[in-house]
């Protein structure tokens, strides 16, 4: 998937958790107090949403960060693994007196 494609889907998703937010809020403010609140709300909505949305993205940059680290320590762990450790090999030579 070309990665502007994959960006226009994010944003689509993003936008659609803000709307969804607002007017699940906007319903809940207009069925409580009536049109007075329906404004309130919609922006209380709002902004939430997109502390959702927010939040939605970081998952992606976290895994993002967060695979690049596991994939050098298992890079790591490997080597040590099957040549061995340096440490090691240096412990097990005497030191000249």
């Amino acid at each position: 998937m070309d990665w502007k494609a994959y960006l226009l889907k994010q944003l689509r998703t993003m936008l659609i958790i803000v709307v969804i937010t607002a007017l699940l809020f906007g319903l809940f403010g207009f069925f409580v107090a009536g049109k007075a609140a329906l404004k309130n709300s919609l922006i209380l909505g709002a902004v939430l949403g997109l502390v959702a949305a927010v939040m939605y993205i970081g998952i992606f940059v976290s895994a993002h960060f967060w695979s690049g680290y596991s994939n050098r320590y298992g890079e790591w762990w490997i080597k040590k693994e099957t040549e061995g450790d340096h440490k090691e090999e240096r412990s097990d030579q005497r030191k000249p007196k």
